[in-house]
């Protein structure tokens, strides 16, 4: 089982590794919303991406802010491995 906390320590060296900025989000008022945005410093592209423990969903209210965020034509996506982690981060990067 992988946690949540080891992935975001592997995705936080996969942005590192292709010059993307990887933001988390901790404050006030972003409830639902995806556990971190990435920024391209190439290419300015930016995606949500919400992490999960092996074998999680996101819950109701994560869904409907992923829906809502992907209306504005957001990179938009949550994942329970590093695979998951590798292919949000090359999607971002042929954005």
């Amino acid at each position: 089982m992988q946690y949540e906390k080891d992935l975001e320590q592997k995705l936080v060296q996969l942005c590192k590794n292709n010059n993307i900025w990887c933001l988390k989000f901790t404050a006030v008022g972003t409830a639902g919303l995806p556990d971190r945005v990435l920024i391209s410093y190439d290419t300015g592209a930016i995606g949500f991406l919400e992490l999960k423990r092996t074998g999680e969903k996101p819950r109701p209210l994560q869904k409907y802010m992923m829906k809502q965020l992907r209306k504005f034509k957001q990179l938009v996506d949550w994942t329970d491995n590093y695979e998951g982690c590798e292919d949000f981060v090359r999607r971002l990067l042929e954005k």
